[in-house]
């Protein structure tokens, strides 16, 4: 998702006060901002507050990291769909991942994840299925419409599920490397 390709981490949710400590009002500011449906939210949260206190510590926390079912979470079409035509635009999707979606990917992962998502007629708009497939069956960038980042993403969330090495960042380098020096000059 997004979320992962921006890095979604601890700091991002511990905002007010920033003590070390995610609290259940914290965490909805950013759902709300991130626009991610707040039962959502709740359930990812719940599931992480091992002592139900209403307050993630990062001893509740994966070795102080967001586990993956944090990284699952995703915008609601509806907020992104801004002129509520049943499909988000270009225009729609850059608004949201390159303005106001909170942590920010780059400008190229944006593109890279529109892209990637846009398989279906027609081009430039993505529909309700495409955006929630988001390029989850990306194995390789001879997939389709499969690029070297989305490969990456996926072959890095695949290794840090099998190793337990939750918001790892090098396993996601280390997988564009390699997929980049497989199939150079691809998507140029």
């Amino acid at each position: 998702t997004a979320l992962t390709v921006a890095g979604l981490n601890i700091n991002d949710l511990d905002k007010n006060p920033k003590d070390g400590v995610i609290t259940l009002n914290e965490t909805a500011t950013w759902a709300a901002v991130a626009a991610i449906p707040f039962f959502e939210v709740k359930r990812v949260f719940a599931m992480n507050d091992k002592n139900s206190d209403g307050r993630l510590t990062a001893d509740e926390l994966s070795g102080g990291q967001f586990s993956s079912a944090w990284h699952t979470l995703k915008s609601s079409f509806s907020a992104l769909d801004a002129d509520i035509d049943g499909f988000i635009s270009k225009r729609e999707w850059d608004s949201y991942c390159m303005g106001w979606m909170f942590p920010r990917p780059s400008r190229t992962a944006c593109r890279e994840l529109f892209t990637g998502a846009d398989v279906e007629k027609p081009k430039g708009m993505l529909s309700r299925n495409e955006f929630e497939k988001g390029g989850r069956t990306c194995k390789s960038p001879t997939d389709g419409s499969c690029s070297l980042l989305q490969a990456a993403m996926q072959q890095a969330m695949t290794m840090q599920h099998s190793n337990r090495q939750e918001g790892s960042k090098m396993g996601f380098l280390q997988q564009l490397g390699v997929l980049e020096q497989r199939y150079s000059g691809m998507h140029q």
